[in-house]
């Protein structure tokens, strides 16, 4: 009974998330039997597709929130947020293998072998998009859920004592891209090792996007 009401919770609590899940799947069907496309391209459609969704909902709901919205939300949705993040992790394995395959079976025509080297580095964006993007909600939530109990958030951004979203996504953006936390101080443990998990991931993440990039540039070269 637990456990049922647990996906309950998370269905409530994270709706957008588990909306993209049957729309991915919907958009699968509905190529495989309109398209006779590899899977591999399949698969990255519908990563797209799905991924598109929830970051434009995610943008369009968190834009106007002010720091009693984020506080509020924070300590909804705090329960489960790690089993989403397992599940990003895990869904964002398999796209980037597709990516390798895809890119491994690509065409000699012309036209088709852009479309599938364009396809890969779309993947790729919003790839990169939804990751540091759930890593800035997961900062927000932290860090309200910290500056409820102690009045002290863990991140101390200049001249902005109750940050919002974009404050949050600007962080964690930085962060993807350098690996660095410019402007922005952290003063707490949690946000110490959120923050080293953080870096770790995207090293890793950029590396392979790396690799992936001089795969492209290869089969363009060889081309």
């Amino acid at each position: 009974m637990s456990f049922i009401r647990k996906i309950y919770r998370g269905i409530r609590y994270h709706p957008r998330f588990y909306f993209m899940l049957p729309f991915g799947l919907m958009i699968g069907l509905i190529l495989h039997n309109l398209t006779s496309w590899t899977w591999s391209t399949t698969v990255l459609v519908c990563w797209n597709s799905a991924i598109s969704l929830y970051l434009l909902t995610t943008y369009l709901l968190l834009k106007d929130d002010d720091h009693q919205d984020i506080s509020g939300r924070a300590e909804r949705q705090d329960e489960g947020k790690w089993l989403i993040f397992i599940f990003v992790c895990f869904a964002l394995a398999m796209c980037l293998f597709a990516i390798f395959v895809n890119l491994s079976h690509i065409p000699n025509q012309a036209d088709l072998k852009y479309a599938h080297i364009g396809l890969s580095l779309i993947t790729i964006g919003l790839a990169w998009l939804l990751v540091h993007t759930i890593f800035a909600i997961h900062y927000a939530h932290d860090f309200y859920i910290e500056f409820n109990k102690e009045q002290s958030g863990g991140l101390e951004f200049p001249n902005t004592p109750k940050p919002l979203y974009s404050d949050f996504i600007y962080f964690s953006y930085v962060v993807g891209t350098a690996s660095q936390t410019a402007d922005v101080s952290i003063s707490s443990r949690k946000m110490r090792v959120l923050n080293t998990l953080h870096i770790l991931f995207a090293f890793t993440f950029n590396t392979i996007i790396l690799a992936i990039c001089i795969n492209i540039a290869a089969s363009l070269i060889t081309s």
